[in-house]
């Protein structure tokens, strides 16, 4: 049986049975000091394989492929997983469900149909407007560039949700929400109603006009009303009856009818001006529309008014149009480009 040893720097401990281990201190300059645990215990070695228990590591390289009976080397460049949900890092990126990830952030999944492989989640409770976001950056985006965001539309599930879209302020830098789908489906612009039912598209009750002649900036529709003035050949006191319109970008479509008027005479030049719900380009635009008098069936003209509004227009009948005096009822249509 070998014997145990204290040299300078070197200590050999014999074996139990056989054999000697020697602990052999470096070159250091000064004073090193070497702790034992105050327990029996097992100490680690650098070249074999051990089990680590309730350990701690801090500040230190992860090497080799966890889960791996045989480490590999390297500083922390690849690190996989070997069971079915794997991890790895290579080149810088970083892959979840692969090993060969070939962007920054590579999640991978497998299934049919669509597989949900990202969640974003905020345990705040369910409160308008409480959601999650992502956010796209550039090195000198302290607001970010761009952002996609999911949250409720309102104090309970039963609310709903809405996905919104914001893009950076061209002079305040602000991320400012330009459009998003709201819980019912439809898509609302900046400055729409947010909670427009049924699926569509919503604009803002004032439009934002746009100079790019291929931009569609406005859509609007609902009921009008108006004044009358200047009758001529015509008494009474006018009032208008389902009167619509319908406005897509510049385009306006009017619809209506008109009571409470009586002409008073026949075979007479006839006509009464009245505004509409949106100004014309110039008070000088080419337009027409046509005006039945339902009792007696006379078609007569729209045209616009040379008084110098841009938004009043002449109902007008020629004499010969007029067969009959008494009451009547008139129907009209126009198309127009608004300014």
């Amino acid at each position: 049986m070998a014997t145990s040893t204290l040299g300078s720097g070197t200590l050999v401990l014999a074996g139990t049975t056989s054999g000697t281990t020697t602990v052999t201190a470096t070159a250091v300059a000064g004073t090193t000091t070497l702790t034992l645990p105050a327990a029996t215990d097992t100490l680690v070695g650098k070249a074999t394989t051990d089990t680590l228990t309730n350990k701690t590591l801090t500040g230190a390289a992860m090497n080799g492929t966890v889960g791996a009976t045989t480490p590999s080397t390297g500083a922390f460049t690849t690190l996989t997983s070997t069971s079915a949900s794997s991890f790895a890092t290579s080149s810088g990126n970083v892959g979840i469900g692969t090993s060969s990830p070939s962007v920054k952030l590579h999640a991978s999944t497998s299934g049919a149909g669509i597989q949900e492989v990202e969640w974003l989640n905020n345990s705040q409770a369910v409160g308008a407007d409480v959601g999650s976001a992502m956010v796209f950056t550039g090195t000198s985006s302290n607001n970010g560039l761009a952002r996609i965001s999911g949250a409720f539309a309102g104090a309970t599930t039963s609310d709903g949700a809405y996905m919104a879209f914001s893009s950076r302020a061209v002079t305040t830098g602000a991320l400012t929400e330009r459009a998003r789908f709201n819980s019912t489906g439809a898509l609302v612009f900046a400055g729409g109603t947010t909670g427009a039912d049924g699926i569509g598209i919503t604009f803002p009750a004032t439009q934002s006009a746009s100079s790019d002649a291929n931009t569609l900036d406005d859509y609007e529709e609902g009921t009008y009303a108006t004044t009358f003035s200047s009758p001529v050949n015509l008494t009474g006191t006018p009032a208008l009856g389902k009167g619509r319109y319908t406005k897509v970008g510049r385009l306006v479509s009017i619809q209506g009818e008109v009571t409470g008027y009586s002409i008073t005479t026949a075979n007479t030049l006839t006509y009464f001006v009245m505004t509409l719900p949106f100004v014309t380009v110039s008070n000088t635009e080419a337009f027409s529309g046509s005006v039945t008098e339902t009792n007696s069936y006379s078609v007569g003209t729209i045209l616009d008014s040379s008084s110098g509004s841009d938004n009043t227009i002449f109902l007008g009948f020629r004499a010969a149009s007029v067969p009959s005096s008494g009451s009547a009822t008139y129907h009209f249509s126009l198309t127009y480009m608004s300014s």
